[in-house]
């Protein structure tokens, strides 16, 4: 049977057919294609907890198990700190060490802004201490607190003081990967994809990082000039697609290929009756990858889709039609929603920061406890 979900400000639903399979013989799978600082990797705690409040109906489609993380990520430069996040949250191990702000877009580089004097009321004056107190006295907690002419505009005076915070770590990440030229070597790659034919048979969600991009074919991606300052702003760019223009060539850069995975077709080890979670934030290559996903009729496995579209790259009115029209019981969430803004409910800018290096700086035995460094 079908059912209409009520209108939500922040979700538009469509029909949904019924699963296949009883309740708790499917699969609860969350694929994350662009996991960045892993910022997003627990959203589907957020989006299930949404659904079991606000639609119960919904939720009856949701199995029983646990979920199955997919994460998937091009960038070599947070590939470290992915695999040890990743270990994290599977093992109990320490949690990596955050050297710099795990932003992935301008919005939420600006909530952090405030957090390290780059942004609102400084004054000349000021020491950390005072700056800080009226920072907390003013309950900052959203990119709101930054005037709206510093964070839209790439050569803003925020991402500058920012860049200018962060410098060391920044450029140390990117030298971290211009000394090493060792690719991800195909034998992991197709291991950690190969996981997804064993469904999660434990007790608590499971985890699975693919150090690689994601596409419509199996290949490689060039990356266009490496900035330091893209590793917090979000997202680096193929050589095909769009790169902010402005940025100080001093902020540091490098060409660089990547591996790239065919999701499209990896996506046949899911089937209509599992609910699948899919989030692309792939910097304009969701066009080849849902082109390639239609020509397989891998539509039909995604319930719920979480998304951010790149218009230079495309149309993203009649991607989404030609989805739509594929999957009609899809559920479409777009990025600067409540419910994903960027972050989930475990990584937001008050809970997941790093320690400001000019502290480390003043006290260079200082050591970071309960945390591993990477």
């Amino acid at each position: 049977a079908c059912i209409s979900p009520a209108r939500d400000d922040m979700l538009t639903w469509l029909p949904l057919t019924s699963m296949l399979l009883p309740r708790g013989e499917h699969r609860n799978i969350y694929i994350e294609l662009g996991a960045n600082w892993a910022n997003t990797l627990r959203l589907h705690h957020d989006v299930e907890q949404y659904i079991r409040r606000k639609h119960p109906i919904s939720a009856a489609h949701l199995s029983t198990r646990p979920f199955e993380v997919y994460a998937f990520e091009a960038a070599p430069h947070i590939h470290p700190y992915l695999e040890a996040f990743v270990d994290h949250l599977n093992r109990g191990s320490l949690p990596p060490c955050l050297t710099v702000p795990p932003a992935g877009s301008s919005w939420v580089l600006a909530e952090y802004a405030f957090q390290y004097g780059c942004c609102g009321d400084v004054r000349s004056s000021d020491t950390f201490r005072t700056y800080f107190s009226r920072a907390a006295r003013a309950e900052c907690g959203t990119f709101h607190c930054c005037p709206l002419q510093q964070y839209v505009n790439t050569t803003s005076s925020l991402e500058s003081c920012m860049y200018d915070t962060f410098k060391k770590p920044l450029h140390a990440l990117v030298a971290a990967v211009r000394h090493k030229s060792d690719a991800v070597p195909h034998a992991l790659l197709e291991a950690r994809m190969a996981e997804a034919a064993q469904p999660n048979t434990g007790t608590q969600a499971r985890y699975t990082f693919v150090p690689a991009a994601a596409g419509g074919a199996t290949g490689s991606l060039k990356m266009n000039g490496v900035k330091a300052i893209q590793l917090i702003h979000g997202g680096l760019s193929s050589s095909n697609s769009h790169v902010p223009n402005g940025h100080p060539k001093h902020w540091g850069w490098k060409s660089l290929e990547a591996a790239k995975v065919n999701v499209a077709s990896w996506l046949q080890h899911f089937h209509a009756n599992d609910f699948v979670i899919l989030k692309m934030d792939i910097e304009g290559a969701e066009f080849e990858l849902v082109d390639a996903m239609l020509a397989l009729g891998m539509a039909k496995v995604i319930d719920i889709v979480l998304w951010e579209c790149h218009g230079w790259a495309g149309d993203c009115t009649a991607l989404k039609a030609r989805f739509s029209k594929a999957n009609p019981r899809l559920l479409w969430i777009a990025e600067h929603s409540p419910l994903y803004k960027g972050y989930d409910s475990f990584s937001s800018p008050n809970r997941l920061k790093p320690l400001d290096p000019r502290i480390r700086e003043q006290d260079l035995d200082f050591t970071e406890a309960n945390c591993t460094p990477v």
